[in-house]
């Protein structure tokens, strides 16, 4: 009964309803339902070139799960960019459903009848793609993942299957070979993007550049989709994509997220930090003058700084709060010059007391050993979990099977804390997810920062154990670039609303007896909370190796490869002006027309070019031939040359000959 149906006792009377549920309901419907409406995915319209009945079969199929797209989603589709024939770089916050627009646009092209590449920055993101191939299921049309390991593409034959995952290196070695058949392929989807960029992908970006450029040119007809979070140059990319191209390509960049994150920074109080590092200098002090040296623990009180919004202000208290973690201590660690963070072991107390909390935790460590100690760290602080449904159980005896012995996995099933690194086998890590995605599984999950790109996993906390890591030139810090990547996995969109993320920094910081947070924390703050997760500019990392090649260095173990990989892929009947073609289609060239600076980009062209006579008059034909046939360096097929004519009476004729007795140095 509503109230409008009951009669008001007397004159100038009002009913005012008790019940605030009803009412409370109806108002939430009513804000939704402008939100709704259009929102279905079952009723979107099929893109031009794909094939209606199997279109609507795929969306039938996403619907069970997925039924809507979300308000950045509609913004997306509705430019075109499903469309055969347009390509597009989409710049979306992390956890703002880049994967779901990807599927979109690879079920438009397999409802066209063509084939798709997905390109991902790991083999772990290799795994779970191929993993969710239920997307895609083989009963809508013949849709068959590969995502085999990079020996199977010399193996596998030249023809690709509908959809292929790898990473940009395996495809880079496919197209080294001539005979690679890309005639049906009608898309590239190129996830973290970024990973173009000296900037995003290191030394691994030139690999990323070099396999887009032969794409591009093996390819032209195929549509492209380059993804990322963290792009500056959209537009500039896009811009590139549809010059070389000929079609339209669309810079789509929207800032909206679904979920919301509550991002802060380990702090201590200042005097308690001095006083740390006060002892840690007294004690070695102590040890270099041999006097006994007083080694109390560096037990201190754990504060978190988090920012209120994205725009917060250093000079503006309102923007920020300092808030205590725990109501015990957290022990730092005796350095070199004064307390260090202890981050594993830190992050470790602070990812045990979220789980006993119930709540789902992932803990970044910087190094792949670390994950295993530091999981079985937090394993001891938490509960056990229950037992293994049928799947992991699956799983558990396929890994003792593959492995010889359950003493010899990283992985202990009923443990609450699992690792998941580079150095675990793919079933590992694969049950380790399934045991994390579970409510009543392993609380705790210890990866790798290079493992947050893409990991699609229900955490409600994110904890950045350091900001530095070990490389083989010593300590470096995280780049930006991978801290925000692995902050977006707190509170993902779809599992959770809300997230939370703790950066431990190193050095420690601090905040002063006013409750005012020092300089150095502040910076930390920005890098896990900064106005934009914009960070990387696509650069052309073959611009560097131009200019070394112009100054005559020519000979450096990354020039000689980089001019091998830039030949690879033309078969026998090389045209020796197709790499100098290719380079003056690169985003280099572009950059520099852009810039007004073509005439000096030429001379470096003229450079390239001599670089490469030089290579055919000091190279045999056929030994030539072999390195840009298969993307090779010149100075070891030469070497083997010489050996095979020296040694020809005396070749091996066993496999084991071959791999003990034979080599060239």
């Amino acid at each position: 009964m509503a109230i409008a149906d009951v009669a008001p006792a007397a004159a100038g009377a009002r009913l005012v309803s008790a019940y605030a549920g009803p009412r409370h309901l109806a108002r939430l419907l009513r804000h939704v339902a402008d939100g709704l409406e259009g929102a279905g995915i079952a009723n979107l319209p099929a893109p031009a070139g794909a094939a209606e009945p199997v279109w609507r079969r795929w969306l039938r199929h996403r619907a069970d799960t997925k039924p809507t797209l979300w308000p950045n989603h509609r913004k997306a589709v509705a430019t075109g960019l499903l469309d055969a024939g347009t390509s597009a770089v989409l710049e979306l916050p992390t956890g703002a459903g880049k994967t779901t627009l990807s599927e979109l646009k690879i079920a438009a092209t397999l409802s066209a009848g063509r084939k798709v590449i997905f390109l991902v920055p790991t083999l772990a993101l290799v795994d779970q793609l191929r993993r969710s191939s239920d997307n895609f299921p083989k009963s809508l049309a013949n849709y068959e993942i590969s995502a085999d390991g990079d020996l199977v593409a010399f193996i596998s034959g030249p023809e690709f299957g509908a959809i292929e995952v790898m990473t940009p290196e395996r495809l880079l070695a496919v197209l080294s070979f001539a005979d690679a058949d890309v005639a049906e392929l009608g898309l590239i989807v190129f996830d973290e993007c970024h990973l173009l960029s000296p900037a995003g992908g290191g030394a691994r970006s030139v690999d990323a550049m070099l396999c887009l450029l032969h794409a591009l040119r093996r390819a032209p007809q195929a549509d492209y989709l380059l993804l990322s979070a963290m792009l500056q140059n959209a537009p500039d990319v896009a811009e590139w994509l549809e010059q070389l191209s000929g079609r339209r390509c669309i810079s789509f960049v929207d800032p909206w997220k679904p979920s919301r994150q509550a991002r802060g920074v380990v702090i201590y109080a200042k005097n308690q930090l001095d006083w740390a590092h006060t002892t840690v200098r007294a004690a070695n002090f102590a040890k270099r003058t041999d006097q006994p040296a007083h080694k109390p623990p560096l037990n201190l009180t754990p504060f978190a700084l988090f920012g209120l919004n994205n725009a917060w202000a250093r000079n503006a208290p309102q923007d920020r709060r300092i808030i205590r973690l725990s109501d015990g201590t957290v022990s730092l660690n005796y350095g070199v010059t004064g307390a260090t963070p202890n981050s594993n072991e830190v992050g470790a107390s602070f990812a045990a007391c979220a789980a006993r909390a119930g709540l789902k935790t992932i803990i970044f460590v910087n190094q792949a050993d670390h994950a295993p100690t530091t999981a079985k760290k937090i394993k001891a602080r938490v509960p056990a979990v229950g037992a293994l449904n049928e799947l992991e159980n699956d799983l558990w005896q396929d890994i003792i099977a593959e492995l010889g012995g359950a003493q010899h996995s990283l992985l202990d099933p009923t443990a609450p804390a699992l690792p998941h690194n580079g150095d675990m086998i793919s079933i590992e890590r694969r049950m380790a997810e399934s045991l994390f995605r579970r409510r009543d599984g392993a609380s705790v999950i210890v990866a790798t920062p290079t493992l947050a790109q893409g990991m699609n996993l229900p955490a409600e906390v994110a904890i950045l154990a350091g900001t530095m890591r070990h490389d083989e030139d010593g300590r470096e810090p995280l780049k930006d670039h991978e801290i925000l990547n692995a902050a977006g996995r707190a509170g993902r969109a779809g599992h959770l609303a809300n997230g939370t993320v703790l950066l431990i920094p190193e050095p420690p910081v601090s905040f002063r007896m006013d409750w005012t947070p020092t300089g150095e924390a502040f910076a930390m703050l920005e890098k896990v909370l900064p106005g934009s997760d914009q960070c990387v500019m696509i650069d052309d990392p073959l611009t560097t190796l131009l200019d070394r090649i112009q100054l005559g260095d020519v000979s450096s173990p990354d020039v000689r490869y980089f001019l091998s990989r830039l030949r690879a892929g033309e078969g026998e009947e090389a045209d020796p002006d197709r790499p100098i073609q290719m380079m003056d289609r690169s985003f280099a060239a572009f950059q520099a027309r852009k810039t007004g600076a073509e005439a000096a980009f030429d001379v470096k062209l003229v450079s390239l070019k001599s670089a490469f006579a030089a290579d055919a008059q000091a190279t045999e034909v056929s030994t030539l031939k072999i390195a840009v046939f298969s993307g090779m360096q010149l100075e070891p097929l030469t070497a083997l040359a010489s050996k095979i004519v020296a040694e020809i009476d005396m070749l091996p004729t066993t496999i084991i000959e071959w791999c003990n007795g034979w080599s060239i140095s």
